[in-house]
């Protein structure tokens, strides 16, 4: 009979990569985005770095069993403890972005022309190009 822990194992996996990889843009997007908000906006480079920690571990849990030397970190207690830490930094990230001082910031919206050049600037509300 085939073993399915795996194949879930590789699913959940794959799943929250996916998912990680969508924050990270998400993240990079606004970093990008609100420049002249960045003292507002701490929470975008914990997003940037719990994203990139969640990545560069995936990877090592990934590629490591194909070496023997380096496969020994992957036994269950050493997968466990590092996922745990994952989520204690996705839940540190989650409680961060959904805290009241987060809820208080105030994001520029603008909207620019062709050429790039800022047309209208909105301090109060986001409905234009937030």
């Amino acid at each position: 009979m085939y073993n399915f822990f795996p194949l879930f194992r590789g699913a959940l996996l794959g799943t929250v990569a996916a998912w990680t990889f969508i924050v990270l843009g998400i993240a990079i997007h606004f970093q990008m985005s609100f420049v002249d908000s960045a003292p507002q906006l701490t929470y975008v480079s914990l997003a940037v770095f719990v994203a990139a920690v969640t990545l560069a571990l995936f990877l090592v849990v990934l590629v490591a069993p194909c070496n023997r030397k380096v496969s020994n970190i992957l036994r269950t207690k050493w997968e466990l403890a590092w996922l745990g830490v994952l989520a204690i930094l996705w839940t540190a990230l989650a409680g961060y972005t959904t805290s009241p001082a987060a809820k208080d910031n105030e994001v520029e919206c603008w909207d620019e022309d062709e050429d790039g050049v800022v047309v209208e600037a909105d301090v109060q509300g986001c409905e234009s190009n937030c």
